[in-house]
């Protein structure tokens, strides 16, 4: 089957557009950013700085997620763009790889385009515009679907393991969907060994390539140590049915409702014989996709973007089972349909209204007069090039550009107690390190605020030491006597 010919091209761009480009050009100007995204955005900064992952920057998802940030920030600098270009370069690569996933398993080309499309709405409408680490996670995933549709060679299993090792070094903490993958790919090549081969000698290539700035630059040891530290907040906890149905009911029913059409499908064409392997792994694969989502004591709407691998190879060998030839698009095209009343609707006014804003601005980033920008404008204003400041918002170490007074600069890390265990401390000893170094600029915000038990060294410290620059976007920026200033200071009175 061509897989590129113009009667292909035509609905793979029409479905791309429309589910991809469109509501995403229109949504990016009001959309806030994440401060997940902002803190894979620091760490991004920081390996371009010369400053490899938990060197200066800390955060609990594995190495292999920081390159991409750091890849988009060489073309758009540490900026909202630069996100918002890896979300949307996300996007479209997942799509391209959703399309080919269904083409591999038979689809015409409406049908795996408007299928491509239910996968494009499942993230959007799961707070998948952000740049997060599950649509990241997604693409890789794909991708070793993709090889599985192919005849297993020394050198496609090669590629299986490095996508493996790249997957697992994204996010360990969701790693349990790719354990299905992985089995079918040893229960496809027991007949081709060698791709057995190529698989282990890619998966650890991969490994040792994303873990060797740690062996290089830092300690493996206290690396897993610490990813083991700060992951143990996740633990599964008891749930109660009621607690279970409360998060099927507010996250996971969309995607849901989406799978209600393929599944009814599945049932009626199991009907006329044995279902195939494919359905069954498929099934599987899917069962430990909403598990994983679910698992651990928080549940957020991104989770949910995770299932959707699982969702589309359903919903592709259902179209395949329920019509032999898979020309008919009556089923992809009722997906379609309830994705976009389940997934677009409850975000059209803010659709429409970032239609309008980037109608006057034509940029990726959010508004020019979004506060978070305000404040970082603000900021920049009173540092210069190295200074640190200390704040309550990653919003503003990233779009300001200044230096972390701390490598666990995510306010949970440093002021939860739990947390400042890991790091020998505790928040009020970790806050009183970071005014120690004296850092240039405080910003105080109305929204976010110390906890109560370390307010007070904060506040004492910005009377005593400080002197208020201005106050924008509800947050207030005090100016202080920087750690190079009080040296310099120290300098001209020894002379």
């Amino acid at each position: 089957m061509k897989l590129t010919t113009t009667r292909s091209v035509v609905p793979f761009m029409v479905v791309f557009t429309v589910t991809v480009l469109v509501p995403r050009l229109m949504i990016f100007p009001v959309l806030n950013l994440g401060p997940d995204e902002v803190a894979y955005g620091i760490i991004g900064r920081e390996i371009l700085h010369g400053h490899w992952p938990y060197t200066t920057a800390f955060d609990h998802k594995p190495v292999a997620l920081y390159f991409p940030f750091a890849l988009s920030q060489v073309i758009f600098g540490a900026s909202s763009t630069a996100l918002r270009f890896l979300s949307l370069i996300v996007a479209i690569t997942s799509f391209a790889l959703a399309y080919l996933l269904c083409r591999r398993l038979g689809l015409r080309a409406w049908s795996a385009a408007l299928l491509s499309g239910v996968y494009a709405l499942m993230c959007l409408g799961n707070d998948g515009l952000a740049a997060l680490s599950e649509p990241i996670l997604n693409v890789y995933v794909l991708g070793l679907l993709v090889i599985l549709t192919y005849r297993l060679t020394l050198f496609r299993g090669v590629m299986f393991g490095v996508l493996m090792a790249v997957a697992i070094n994204t996010n360990y903490l969701i790693g349990p969907i790719l354990v299905v993958p992985g089995l079918f790919f040893l229960f496809k090549g027991r007949r081709a060994k060698m791709a057995w081969v190529g698989g282990v000698l890619g998966f650890l290539t991969g490994c040792l390539v994303a873990l060797f700035p740690i062996f290089a630059y830092s300690s493996i040891g206290d690396y897993f140590q610490l990813q083991r530290a700060f992951l143990s907040v996740y633990e599964v906890t008891p749930m109660t049915w009621n607690q279970l149905l409360g998060r099927v009911e507010q996250f996971l029913a969309p995607s849901l409702a989406i799978l209600i059409a393929p599944v009814a499908a599945l049932i009626v064409g199991g009907a006329r014989g044995r279902p195939a392997t494919g359905t069954v792994w498929s099934v599987v694969f899917l069962t430990v996709s909403i598990a994983t989502a679910c698992y651990n004591r928080f549940f957020y709407p991104h989770y949910t973007i995770i299932i959707a691998p699982a969702a589309l190879m359903i919903s592709a060998i259902a179209v395949r089972r329920l019509r032999q030839e898979a020309g008919s698009v009556s089923l992809p095209s009722l997906m379609l349909a309830i994705a976009v009343w389940v997934m677009v609707v409850p975000v059209l006014p803010k659709l429409l209204t970032g239609a309008e804003v980037s109608g006057e601005q034509l940029s990726l980033g959010p508004s020019r007069n979004a506060p978070e920008l305000e404040v970082a404008e603000a900021v920049e204003r009173v540092i210069e090039p190295g200074d640190e400041i200390y704040t309550m918002d990653v919003h503003d170490y990233f779009l300001s550009g200044a230096r972390l007074p701390t490598k666990f600069f995510f306010p949970s890390q440093h002021l939860k107690p739990v947390n400042a265990v890991v790091m020998n401390s505790t928040p009020s000893a970790a806050v009183r390190e970071i005014l120690g170094k004296h850092p240039r600029a405080i910003v105080k915000r109305t929204s976010v605020r110390w906890p109560s038990s370390v307010a007070h060294l904060v506040d004492t410290y910005v009377r005593d030491q400080c002197t208020l620059s201005t106050k924008v976007g509800g947050a207030a920026i005090y100016v202080c006597p920087s750690s190079r200033a009080t040296a310099s200071q120290r300098h001209g009175v020894g002379q």
